[in-house]
């Protein structure tokens, strides 16, 4: 009877077994990711040393982007299948992804066995950046562009350490000038310079050197318009373009190019307030709040709570106060305990006088 009743159970536990990964199978194939993992976890609770339905999980949450969960199952599955190399590149992006540096530089170890990789020198790069070993970063994001000059990230990495962290800002925009050199046909390198000049541009005139702040704009501009010249569906490099003929003072231009980043991408807020910087510089008042406004009406609801506020803060600054406090009750809808409504509530009983007769009241 024992045995007869312990053979049962197992036959129960294998039907209910098989059930859990078939429903976890189906549900991954339609594009439930959450109830595919939790029919994964049901399985592998009765089945743990199956390596396919292992792999399959880690693969799924690495595909979702839940990289600490990715990288458990991983860690799992290289010790029942120690030499799956793809899986371990897995592992290793995931940690380097989630912080753990020590993990990401473990699994790396044993990658870099063979022939030198530039990728996983790259990530290299990043895990030693992570740790704080700025110089060792440096020879690592070097060896990964010797081997694979057309990828751009690990130049923008190095130069990144060397602008930030060594304080050698000329050596890093020689890297990124080596970038473009070897990748002339390439917009994405042309706007990650025009990006770098720009940074450079900020810095100069945070530091009073209006001369060579100007300088670097010129030299920002001319990367930008040769990133759009090379893809013109760029938007990222119209509004850059546009920013920087917003500095030198170049408002046509700058407004062309910044309505042609619009129609390209219509939900991004940094190109609704571009637009509205761009109608104010030139005393176009009405026209800047219709830009804020458009904004609202198409952006997503994550950055529209930002443009309300710069609408409401731009009419204030018009001395429409009215107005202004349409905007902050709208704002409050939707941030009823935020910094900038509190900000902006503060602005708008000095603009009414409040803030003087509360003052009076007290010392009376």
């Amino acid at each position: 009877g024992v045995l007869l009743a312990g053979g049962l159970h197992r036959l129960q536990a294998d039907r209910s077994a098989d059930l859990f990964l078939e429903k976890a199978r189906d549900d991954a194939e339609n594009g439930d990711a959450e109830d595919a993992n939790r029919s994964y976890q049901s399985y592998l609770r009765l089945r743990p040393t199956d390596s396919d339905a292992r792999s399959e999980l880690a693969k799924l949450s690495y595909d979702n982007g839940s990289y600490e969960n990715a990288l458990g199952q991983l860690e799992y599955y290289l010790r029942l299948v120690p030499g799956d190399r793809e899986s371990r590149r897995m592992a290793a992006r995931s940690a380097l992804l989630i912080g753990r540096y020590s993990d990401c530089r473990e699994h790396l170890n044993r990658l870099m066995t063979g022939e030198p990789d530039a990728e996983l020198l790259d990530w290299l790069g990043q895990c030693q950046v992570g740790e704080l070993k700025y110089d060792q970063s440096v020879e690592s994001y070097a060896q990964s562009i010797e081997l694979a000059p057309d990828r751009l990230e690990p130049y923008q990495r190095l130069a990144k350490v060397l602008y930030n962290h060594l304080d050698q800002k000329d050596d890093a925009e020689i890297v990124i000038e080596q970038m473009v050199a070897r990748n002339p046909e390439s917009s994405p390198a042309m706007l990650a310079y025009s990006q770098f000049l720009q940074s450079r541009a900020i810095q100069f005139t945070s530091s009073g050197d209006t001369e060579l702040a100007r300088e670097k704009y010129e030299a920002a501009k001319d990367a930008a318009k040769a990133s759009v010249t090379l893809d013109s569906t760029n938007a990222d490099a119209l509004l850059l373009l546009a920013s920087c003929e917003l500095f030198l003072n170049q408002i046509d231009d700058a407004r062309d190019h910044a309505k042609e980043a619009q129609r390209l991408r219509p939900q991004a807020s940094s190109i609704y307030r571009l637009l509205a910087g761009i109608e104010s510089t030139a005393g176009n008042s009405d026209q800047a709040l219709e830009w804020l406004t458009l904004g609202i009406e198409n952006v997503s609801d994550g950055d529209r709570e930002e443009l309300v506020a710069g609408r409401a803060s731009y009419l204030l600054d018009l001395g429409r106060a009215g107005e202004a406090l349409s905007a902050i009750e709208q704002l409050r809808s939707v941030q009823p305990d935020s910094a900038a409504l509190r900000f902006l509530q503060a602005r708008l009983e000095m603009a009414n006088g409040q803030w003087l007769r509360e003052f009076d009241s007290l010392v009376n």
